[in-house]
């Protein structure tokens, strides 16, 4: 009888391992399916993440309100600095200076900054045109001005990126005879645009800039000088085309370009215009 019972108690026991092995199975099947979805929940939480990531500008560690795709809205953050050598042939509206002659002469502007990671930019920037070639007299003219600005960097859409800057700009325009205007000081508002790459690394490039500046205007017949309070506007306009290359120095960008500068003065309600066109090239380390 003992027998009996331990025979019928392994019949049970053998029938009932395959359901024991189809639930285990079951569950088994259960946990990597929950663990798939968990992976795959995961994983889109953090492409989510990684998009608004993107569009917020946060790429990297980099922080901002910059859609950051490229070095120039997201650059590494370092000393940007800049030289530009211009050649220009000097016009003019003054009767007092009509010995301008068609000559060229040359020009410099130094640009020294600290970008930040947002492609901020804090800068100085130094301009200088001083010459007597380009009048047939003789006669020596010396334009130059001092400015700080403060820069910020952003997208325009799919084809442009873009700069807005404002700053405080010092000038002076001197002439042996005519008009001169002496330290003068006054706002200076830029705007520049960048195109996405058109043909390898090259891009389309243009930026302009207007101040108005306030001082002592002094005008020079020749005999005697007459000084009074006046104002002068700087305008100023660049177009060019941008290449730019990654080294172990640094970014480094190299832009052919046309531009024009015109200097209009109001001395004693009278407008006196001294305007310069001609062309330069820039190279541009950022580090």
């Amino acid at each position: 009888m003992p027998r009996a019972r331990l025979s019928v108690s392994i019949l049970l026991v053998l029938a009932a391992l395959p359901a024991v092995g189809q639930e285990v199975g079951h569950l088994r099947a259960s946990d990597a399916t929950l663990e798939f979805a968990d992976e795959s929940q995961l994983a889109a939480q953090e492409a989510s993440v990684r998009f608004l990531g993107n569009e917020q500008g946060n790429v990297e560690g980099k922080s901002g309100y910059n859609a950051c795709r490229d070095w120039w809205t997201c650059p590494n953050p370092g000393l940007n600095v800049a030289f530009e050598m211009m050649w220009f042939r000097p016009h003019a509206t003054d009767p007092l200076t009509s010995g301008l002659g068609n000559r060229w002469s040359d020009a410099s502007r130094l640009t020294i900054g600290y970008l930040n990671d947002s492609g901020e930019e804090i800068r100085v920037r130094l301009f200088e045109w001083a010459t007597d070639a380009g009048t047939t007299t003789n006669q020596a003219t010396d334009l130059w001005y001092f400015d700080t600005e403060y820069a910020g960097r952003f997208n325009l859409g799919h084809n442009w990126d873009g700069e807005l800057s404002l700053g405080a700009r010092f000038a002076e325009f001197r002439e042996e005879e005519g008009t001169s205007y002496n330290n003068s000081l006054g706002p200076v508002i830029g705007m520049h645009l960048k195109s996405r790459p058109i043909l390898g690394q090259a891009r389309l490039v243009g930026s302009a800039r207007y101040a108005h500046q306030f001082g002592k205007g002094i005008r020079n017949d020749g005999l005697f000088d007459v000084e009074r309070a006046s104002s002068f506007s700087i305008s100023e306009l660049q177009v060019g085309l941008e290449l730019s290359h990654e080294t172990g120095f640094g970014h480094i960008d190299v832009r052919p370009f046309f531009e024009a500068q015109n200097w209009a003065g109001d001395y004693d309600g009278s407008d006196e215009d001294f305007g310069l066109i001609g062309m330069g090239m820039l190279l541009q380390v950022s580090r």
